[in-house]
């Protein structure tokens, strides 16, 4: 059974070095190779490749947003995303994912030191 993908910051990724972990990154789609079935993504000043090629019936449009769920990886020393689920969000109100974030992470911190 596939992990759910933890809720995480592509800063948080590449800082923590999360290698061959099952998350959720949000970004904006700054690129897109068809040939090479890899996007880049950015958010917050911070951004990281996916490859795409497991996503079927996703319509990646440049400067839109998305969240991909999939499994962090490593090549040529770059940390990678290969994504098995993406869906546009760009209706997203990114102050308020920010916020209940910070708040999921402060409830599961509190549930755990119990």
């Amino acid at each position: 059974m596939l992990a759910a993908g933890e809720i995480v910051q592509i800063d948080e990724i590449l800082r923590d070095n999360m290698r061959d972990r099952s998350v959720r990154v949000t970004g904006r789609l700054d690129s897109f190779d068809a040939s090479q079935r890899t996007a880049s993504i950015s958010f917050q000043n911070s951004s990281m490749k996916v490859t795409t090629e497991l996503l079927s019936n996703v319509e990646l449009n440049l400067g839109s947003l998305y969240q991909f769920i999939g499994e962090t990886y490593e090549q040529n020393g770059e940390l990678r995303l290969k994504a098995r689920i993406g869906r546009n969000v760009d209706g997203l109100d990114i102050q308020m994912f920010l916020d209940a974030l910070k708040i999921r992470r402060e409830f599961i911190k509190t549930t755990m030191a119990a």
